[in-house]
């Protein structure tokens, strides 16, 4: 992760707080704290380790396929 690029957008954005995440696949998704982002990348939900429908309703449409952000 280029940090500099991090830290300008959070500059930038004004934000209280800026959060790192990845995009994680299903298989390791229920072992970390999941997020639901918008369109603009801000966070709307989050779940701490969730599973079964929980696990599912986490998902996030990005770059045409369903993901999870970890």
């Amino acid at each position: 992760m280029d940090y500099r690029d991090f830290v300008r957008k959070h500059k930038e954005s004004n934000a209280a707080i800026t959060i790192a995440a990845l995009p994680c696949a299903e298989k390791e998704a229920s072992a970390f704290g999941l997020m639901k982002i918008d369109k603009d990348g801000v966070v709307t939900e989050f779940a701490e380790k969730p599973k079964g429908d929980a696990l599912k309703g986490m998902q996030v449409w990005r770059g045409g396929r369903h993901e999870w952000v970890c």
